[in-house]
């Protein structure tokens, strides 16, 4: 600015050191070297950036390549131009050089030229992008549209030219750029009037003074603007207030990928939980990250391109959006989505450098999901039986194979099931029948493989089917299934009959078992008061009874309990009747003091026994030839 040459490099790091840009110049407006192409190419090669920018901007010709001096001394005089200097250089020349220095590199060059500049040709593979403008406002698109490349940035269309306008997604952030004399930015207000957040701002404009020589070209007032960042912001509309000829928005959306597996019925699987292997619907798409609402027809995304590779069992497969996808177990399996949005923005579904990852296992195997049903379906009086002599009529068996209650296709059943008959060693002949689409099978008895008739052996036979499958993970699943049947000569019924008369006999030997009388070791006697006196019995009177010696004082007719109801209970119901005696009493106790027959029923001191007799007493006596019994007396 004040004429003086700047030989070192200056670094512009920050937004404060934009106006350090004002101080640079060349004395020299002729004879380009671009050595310093080399120099910035040499200093980002250091650099650990994870993105790098070499921008070349120029309103002319190059002459030079790295070291003019030389260059002036090495070339003759015949290739110089009429004024003795290096004739300026080709544009075929210029764009060889400038993708020399991007290949094998990770560095992006970008080429403007504006002015009397070359135009050059795009090389995108080689990470080298060329663009000319032809005006002051063709520049000003160019240098926005490489701003946007470089720095990721967007501008909004529907903005009026009083500053309002819409955006159907959420913005992390928002940048302002307005131009022209006296432009100036004020706020940016969302819906309600909610004012947004200003984070940056900064206002640049040329010199006023020009660079201090008199040949450079008068100040251009136009060339000065106001560049203001704002904080996120939700979808809606939104109100820029500014003043100035020109204004653009910028936008940062705020979206994320969001990546969904949907099992058969279109439910959202759980990733979170053990996912079972088999088929599923995959989509993935770009989301608002503020709301979750799909947005990846968003114009303000546009182009959005992505694409999903899943990692399963030790395989690796694209797959896009909607794509139906196969997951066998896998203790980590991967769905990786990545791609780009507004051409340069990358995206993935990665959280903290890590791609969505989860289990795909197999539930444990249940024994009861596969079912073997054998089923005889012949039968002599309501028997599964097979008489010999009406082997023209007899029905086969079926056997029928499910697994978790559906039939198996007739691939699955091929070679599945197997028969054995026991007992072995007589040598059944039957026929196997495979049923084409009934998962099943008919079982024919007595013939060979051409349906012959083949007289079996008489005899009791059991056919046991056992089938082997792999389920939908590959597992080996067994179940088994059995059925009993009779091959005879004569009819079922004899045997029926047989059983029955058996079955008859079993129980008439229970009845008469349980029927055997014992004899009990208690019993009540129940006296029942008689219609009147009857000599020397004895007579109920009241709730009391007179007991009167006599020849046989005392009889109980009773039916007896067996031994089996001897041992649940030791009581028996015995009724005084009359003076029958079933058993002779040799003795019999009342209280303390026993009377016996030998003496006349009297006590050891010659006394009979005289008295009343109470209900709820009890009289203890001995039988000729049986135990002794107690006898509780109760009086009705």
């Amino acid at each position: 600015k004040g004429g003086k040459t700047i030989t070192e490099r200056m670094d512009i790091s920050s937004a404060s050191d934009g106006a350090n840009i004002e101080k640079i110049y060349s004395p020299k407006t002729s004879e380009t070297i671009l050595k310093p192409a080399y120099d910035a190419v040499d200093y980002l090669k250091k650099s650990d950036k994870d993105e790098k920018w070499l921008i070349v901007l120029t309103d002319g010709a190059f002459y030079y390549d790295k070291d003019a001096a030389k260059e002036e001394r090495e070339t003759p005089p015949s290739e110089k131009g009429p004024d003795g200097y290096v004739k300026e250089k080709t544009p075929e020349w210029l764009n060889k050089k400038l993708n020399d220095l991007a290949v094998g590199t990770d560095i992006n060059i970008q080429y403007l030229g504006f002015g009397e500049a070359s135009a050059l040709s795009d090389n995108p593979t080689n990470n080298f992008y060329a663009t000319n403008a032809g005006s002051a406002d063709a520049l000003t698109g160019e240098l926005v549209s490489i701003c946007n490349k470089i720095f990721k940035r967007n501008v909004v269309s529907n903005i009026s030219s009083d500053g309002k306008f819409s955006v159907d997604v959420s913005m992390s952030s928002f940048f302002a750029l307005a131009q022209g004399q006296g432009a100036s930015i004020d706020s940016l207000t969302g819906s309600g009037g909610k004012k947004i957040e200003v984070t940056m701002d900064t206002h640049m404009g040329a010199p006023s003074q020009g660079t201090g020589n008199t040949h450079y070209h008068p100040v251009i007032a136009d060339v000065s603007g106001q560049v203001m960042a704002f904080g996120a912001g939700s979808a809606g509309d939104y109100q820029l207030n500014f003043s100035g000829s020109n204004v653009q928005i910028f936008y940062e959306p705020n979206v994320k990928v969001q990546t969904k597996l949907l099992d058969k019925d279109g439910k959202e699987v759980d990733l979170e939980k053990e996912v079972l292997p088999g088929d599923y619907t995959l989509t993935y798409g770009l989301v608002d990250a503020e709301t979750g609402q799909d947005v990846s027809g968003s114009p303000l995304l546009a182009p959005v391109d992505l694409g999903a590779t899943i990692v399963n069992g030790g395989e690796s497969r694209p797959a896009a959006s909607g794509d139906t996808i196969t997951l066998s177990p896998d203790d980590k399996t991967q769905i990786n989505v990545e791609g780009t949005f507004l051409k340069d923005y990358q995206i993935s579904n990665a959280e903290d450098g890590k791609f969505l990852e989860f289990k795909v296992a197999a539930p444990e195997i249940n024994p009861k999901d596969l079912s073997v049903k054998v089923n005889v379906q012949n039968f002599n009086s309501t028997k599964k039986w097979y008489k010999l002599s009406d082997h023209d009529k007899w029905k086969p068996i079926r056997v029928e194979v499910t697994y978790k209650g559906e039939k198996l296709t007739d691939e699955q059943l091929e070679n599945a099931v197997s028969f054995v008959f026991t007992p072995e060693d007589k040598k059944l002949s039957y026929r196997v029948e495979k049923l084409s689409g009934e998962s099943a099978y008919n079982i024919y008895i007595g013939q060979d493989e051409s349906g012959a008739y083949v007289a079996p052996p008489e005899g009791r036979y059991k056919i046991e089917a056992t089938a082997k499958i792999a389920d939908e993970y590959g597992r080996e699943l067994t179940a088994k299934g059995h059925d009993r049947f009779n091959v005879s000569s004569m009819d079922g019924f004899w045997e029926w009959l047989l059983w029955l008369l058996i079955i008859a006999g079993i129980v008439l030997l229970v009845i008469t078992i349980l029927n055997l009388p014992a004899w009990p070791a208690k019993i009540n006697c129940r006296v029942t008061k008689p219609k009147q006196s009857a000599g020397n019995y004895p007579v109920p009177t009241g709730a009391n009874m007179t007991l009167v010696p006599f020849k046989y004082p005392l009889s109980c007719s009773a039916k007896k309990k067996s031994k089996l109801m001897h041992k649940f209970s030791k009581k028996a119901c015995v009724y005084v009747s009359d003076v029958t005696v079933h058993r002779r009493v040799e003795t019999f106790t009342v209280g303390a003091k026993t009377y016996a027959r030998q003496n006349g029923f009297k006590d050891g001191k010659g006394k009979p026994f005289e008295g009343v007799i109470t209900g709820g007493k009890t009289i203890r006596m001995t039988f000729n030839g049986a135990p002794p019994l107690e006898c509780k007396i109760d009086i009705n």
